[in-house]
């Protein structure tokens, strides 16, 4: 019947779509993982809210470079032999920042919020820090009242509040590759919609086989 053919006919191409778009997926994960993606969108997030140099002396802390892993053989060294790490927890990055802050005096003053705050003091006034994190970082002491593990609960809420973008950054920086994956892949397979829907159409045999890998399929992933 050619209205059931017709049907046959959508649902094979739907099926070859999905079947693309998981291979363009595929693709593009490997190319975040190439590019480190994820390390990079955290990265440039961290610049954003502690300036290039701060960042830059934040990175090479020792907390970081434990989380950092070696490049593989196909990627550029030019900027080192480590990628910048894809995730940071929150207390890392808290403990992080103060140690790089107090330059490594951060166990000689927590336990001490008079001596905290002096060293703390020091380090925004002499370290070439952006105002706008200077500025944070004094708001969040005072906002404090001086207390230092309140100071540094409000760090990491300052760095959640910003990782919680991250997920929106990272998925518009991967949609052009994937955009470009995707066309590629259909050019090389040449998934052109109408030729495919034509032959669905005009091919019984073809779309006998659909049915039968359809049903195979539903009968294999089936709870």
């Amino acid at each position: 019947m050619p209205g059931l053919d017709m049907i046959d006919a959508f649902i094979g191409l739907i099926f070859v779509y999905l079947t693309l778009s998981l291979i363009v997926t595929a693709f593009g994960e490997a190319v975040s993982q190439r590019k480190n993606l994820r390390g990079d969108t955290l990265e440039t997030a961290i610049k954003k809210l502690l300036g290039d140099d701060l960042a830059k002396n934040f990175y090479a802390s020792h907390q970081i470079e434990a989380l950092k892993t070696p490049k593989g053989w196909l990627e550029s060294k030019k900027n080192g032999n480590e990628r910048p790490p894809s995730y940071i927890p929150d207390h890392i990055f808290c403990s992080a920042l103060v140690d790089t802050l107090l330059q490594g005096k951060i166990q000689d003053c927590t336990s001490n919020p008079g001596k905290f705050g002096e060293a703390l003091e020091d380090a925004l006034e002499n370290n070439a820090i952006e105002e706008k994190t200077r500025t944070a970082l004094s708001n969040f002491w005072k906002a404090a009242n001086y207390d230092v593990e309140q100071f540094l609960e409000s760090i990491k809420q300052w760095f959640n509040d910003a990782s919680d973008r991250l997920p929106g950054a990272f998925k518009r920086r991967i949609a052009s590759r994937l955009f470009i994956i995707g066309f590629f892949v259909a050019a090389a397979l040449n998934a052109n919609s109408i030729s495919m829907y034509k032959q669905l159409t005009d091919d019984p045999e073809l779309r006998s086989e659909e049915r039968r890998v359809g049903k195979e399929c539903r009968s294999r992933w089936s709870p």
